[in-house]
């Protein structure tokens, strides 16, 4: 299901391209992303675990995805 995305200001944090998209953006586009960014499923798994969050959390993207955000 895409990301349903409220009107956003043009001086938001985020670019409204970007939240538009965010339940479809690939691994690759994350990374490219210059601040850190954790998509979760349903469940609480976490799908998409960014480089920019890697290196500010100190834990590797492969350590991270497949994790329960809620509960690892």
């Amino acid at each position: 299901m895409p990301a349903q995305v409220a009107s956003a200001h043009s001086d938001a944090f985020v670019p409204d391209e970007v939240l538009a998209r965010a339940g479809e953006i690939t691994r690759t586009e994350a990374d490219q992303l210059a601040f850190g960014a954790i998509r979760v499923d349903g469940a609480g798994v976490i799908q998409i675990y960014n480089r920019a969050q890697a290196e500010f959390a100190g834990i590797e993207p492969e350590a991270a995805e497949g994790r329960n955000f809620f509960t690892s």
